[in-house]
């Protein structure tokens, strides 16, 4: 019985680990990340619109497109003047109001993941899949127990 309730407190510790907030705001841009800084650009600086913001989560996962845990879909990407993309750009926080969005490296979940789908569908049904497994594992260790019991007689 002990093991039981040893095994059921791990599953709900596993679970409680997929409700964990970001560590920083981000965008995403064409496959790379972006660390949103408090950095204001002027307006004079913005040059072109590149993209926007195609999804917006503020649940820890992988997703696809130029998605955000900060902003909604809709706010709009700039370059910045003399910079190029790959270094930085600018996220439109309001009327006539930028920030600078550091790059911070490739997005595992960029247009070149290929098993995005199943990350995705995961990430939906995460809930599911820690009951079925804690339900299998469940009875593994009964039948473990029954086969032990009757060993012994």
């Amino acid at each position: 019985m002990r093991i039981l309730a040893l095994l059921l407190s791990f599953m709900f510790i596993g679970t409680s680990a997929c409700l964990a907030d970001w560590a920083y705001n981000f965008v995403v841009y064409d496959g790379n990340s972006y660390q949103v800084t408090d950095e204001v650009i002027d307006e004079a600086e913005i040059t072109k619109r590149v993209g926007e913001v195609t999804r917006y989560s503020d649940e820890e996962g992988t997703y696809s497109g130029n998605f955000s845990n900060t902003f909604p879909a809709g706010t709009q990407y700039y370059t910045i003047q003399g910079i190029v993309a790959d270094e930085a750009i600018a996220v439109q926080t309001g009327q006539h109001t930028y920030l600078r969005a550091e790059y911070i490296g490739k997005y595992p979940g960029g247009k070149e993941s290929s098993s995005m789908w199943i990350m995705e569908a995961l990430r939906k049904t995460h809930g599911l899949y820690y009951v079925a497994a804690a339900a299998v594992l469940l009875l593994a260790v009964l039948l473990g127990l029954n086969y032990a019991k009757k060993r012994r007689q």
